[in-house]
């Protein structure tokens, strides 16, 4: 029995210990690159604090080899990475110049948000870039 704890204990401490040397995301930072046909940015609001139950405009900016990509299907995704939620997602409308791509955002809670940007191309392949944002409640 208490050879049973002290395994316990030490496997919950190691599990602590390695999930403390991984380096957190930067929130709204880029994606690592992908290695992926597309350049994706996402700015998400005007610069002030993100707060849950507000719309909140989403800008996401698609672009090739540096070159604005037109005619793509491009939707934002909401999820929590720390808990299961109903589906979040927003269709993006092509806005005009720079491969801009245009809608708004309801974050329905405070918390760690993720924000998957998926392009679906004119020939069909799709790509996804993920986003991290804190929300507040107030």
């Amino acid at each position: 029995m208490r050879l049973r704890r002290v395994v316990a204990a030490t496997s919950v401490l190691a599990a602590l210990w390695l999930s403390g040397c991984r380096r957190p995301p930067r929130l709204g930072a880029p994606p690592p690159p992908s290695g992926g046909r597309f350049d994706v940015a996402a700015q998400l609001g005007g610069g002030e604090e993100l707060r849950a139950l507000r719309e909140i405009p989403l800008a996401v900016t698609v672009t090739e080899g540096g070159k604005p990509v037109a005619g793509a299907e491009v939707t934002a995704k909401l999820t929590m990475p720390a808990m299961k939620m109903p589906e979040n997602k927003v269709r993006l409308q092509f806005a005009a110049g720079a491969g801009a791509y245009r809608g708004a955002v309801t974050f329905t809670m405070p918390g760690l948000w993720q924000v998957e940007v998926s392009v679906r191309s004119a020939d069909g392949s799709v790509e996804r870039h993920a986003f991290r944002y804190q929300v507040s409640g107030r």
